[in-house]
């Protein structure tokens, strides 16, 4: 061994090696760009970030309702189309998810009245989805909510049925489809769609609701929940892998949690001095971000990987950022994208604010494998020449 030749300097040299590694796998620091409203006055919302942009509604400062918004990673946001125009009364058009090609969906009031369901393409062409049959008549009126959309835009989300809310996979060719629910439940709804097609959500059962994994071999399949939950769990999020994000009860209160086929549902845990956890996004690496709270209704956003478990993304902040030096304080997180931005939530001088946190670029890959391997050749030229102390 390298080590066995020689004391001070071959022990220098491989921690530095270790060092470099460790440094490689450490959690990056992150900038904040503020989301700016779209021209005019409104109060925003936002739900989701995807490697296209970030979508959510605003709500004038009037009575016209709510209006659809997209956000570029840039911070520059604008108003959205909807299936009816806006008027008084309250119009109800939400956008809740976008894919990495800008195909966005959401939900939408009709010029019939009715709330339904929608596709809208970058290009602005808006397609109503629909909803699920319904011939019987009662409380609610024919309607649904598409909640995401994958890659090749098959859409999940949930519509009235004459026997209650029902989960939904709509595909351009097939168009909506009732997915049904867990044994002794009465409704579900469709949160997440990877591009192979498995949904996942969650549905009531007797005596509670469960998280669900649907794929069209398998049907809809009870995720279970955490020791003590008490069938309380819902999927919240699915990657290309087949990792699933959410949050269940366990006899602590509630924790988010990653369920794998191998592994089943694991607690992700909770911030230092905080009680419970909330799962609310996930990527194609499996990182998974969300929210822990502390017994006064505290809370902070999380960051979780396997390599780092559970960070607080408030000392993820680059403090030389100039909205840290101005006060920025994060709450929450909604979402993560492939690139590893971050969309949250905050206070800065006593005003709330959204944001994307983006990782600030560290030394690649290729720099930090040779800066290694020159540590070592250095050690291993010293012992040939026998420079052993």
């Amino acid at each position: 061994m390298l080590s066995s030749h020689y004391s001070g300097f071959g022990r220098w040299i491989l921690s530095c090696i270790a060092g470099v590694a460790l440094h490689a796998q450490a959690a990056p620091q992150y900038t904040a760009t503020l989301l700016t409203p779209p021209e005019g006055s409104y109060t925003t919302y936002v739900y989701a970030i995807s490697n296209a942009g970030v979508v959510g509604y605003v709500e004038p400062f009037s009575s016209i309702g709510s209006q659809p918004a997209y956000w570029s990673l840039q911070g520059e946001g604008r108003v959205l189309p909807t299936l009816a125009p806006s008027a008084v009364g309250r119009s109800i058009h939400y956008a809740y998810n976008i894919n990495n090609a800008g195909q966005i969906v959401g939900r939408s009031s009709t010029v019939l009245g009715d709330v339904h369901g929608y596709l809208l393409t970058p290009g602005g062409q808006i397609q109503d989805l629909g909803a699920l049959p319904m011939t019987r008549g009662g409380t609610h009126s024919p309607g649904s909510n598409a909640q995401d959309v994958n890659g090749v835009g098959s859409v999940v989300g949930e519509s009235y049925t004459d026997d209650g809310l029902r989960a939904f996979l709509w595909t351009s060719n097939g168009g909506m489809r009732n997915l049904g629910v867990l044994e002794g439940g009465s409704f579900s709804t469709a949160l997440a769609i990877n591009d192979a097609g498995s949904v996942v959500g969650v549905s009531e059962v007797a005596g509670g609701r469960r998280a669900f994994l649907w794929t069209e071999a398998g049907g809809m399949q009870d995720l279970g929940d955490l020791a003590g939950g008490a069938n309380s769990s819902t999927a919240k999020a699915i990657n290309g892998t087949g990792q699933v994000i959410g949050t269940s009860q366990t006899a602590e209160g509630s924790r988010a949690f990653l369920w794998t086929q191998a592994e089943g549902m694991v607690d992700l845990g909770l911030l230092s001095g905080h009680v419970e956890s909330f799962a609310t996004g996930l990527n194609e690496s499996g990182a998974t971000v969300g929210y822990s709270r502390t017994a006064n209704w505290y809370t902070s956003p999380f960051l979780w990987t396997r390599e780092e478990g559970m960070i607080d993304l408030n000392s993820l902040l680059l403090t030389a950022d100039p909205l840290v030096s101005a006060g920025l304080t994060l709450t929450y997180a909604s979402g993560i994208n492939d690139a590893g931005q971050i969309l949250v939530s905050g206070q800065l001088n006593g005003r709330s604010v959204t944001a994307v946190l983006t990782p600030v670029p560290e030394p690649s890959t290729w720099v930090l494998s040779l800066l290694g391997g020159g540590l070592l050749l250095m050690a291993v030229r010293r012992v040939r020449r026998g420079e052993t102390h």
